[in-house]
């Protein structure tokens, strides 16, 4: 399956976590997961790319997903932080 939402879909109705994959802007007013406005967070970047990763753990191709998340501070700092999100 194609990764990325599916047609229609608007970031307020995902549903799954491949959904956000090739996500990478900025936001013009970030919020948090409840809606709350973080201004502290004005002008950092976030990149999000999905992909299916089973072989990474020794499972089956699609049995996992890898997400990996960079995100750049205002000042050019970098972070990036990887994890999995398997089908069980």
């Amino acid at each position: 399956a194609a990764m990325g939402p599916e047609a229609g879909e608007t970031r307020a109705s995902y549903d799954d976590v491949d959904d956000y994959n090739d996500q990478d802007g900025v936001p013009e007013v970030p919020v948090d997961a409840l809606g709350n406005v973080r201004t502290e967070y004005a002008n950092y970047r976030v990149l999000i790319t999905v992909g299916y990763a089973g072989g990474d753990l020794s499972l089956n191709a699609n049995d996992a997903k890898r997400i990996d998340v960079t995100i750049t501070s205002p000042t050019g700092d970098q972070y990036d932080i990887t994890t999995y999100k398997t089908n069980f």
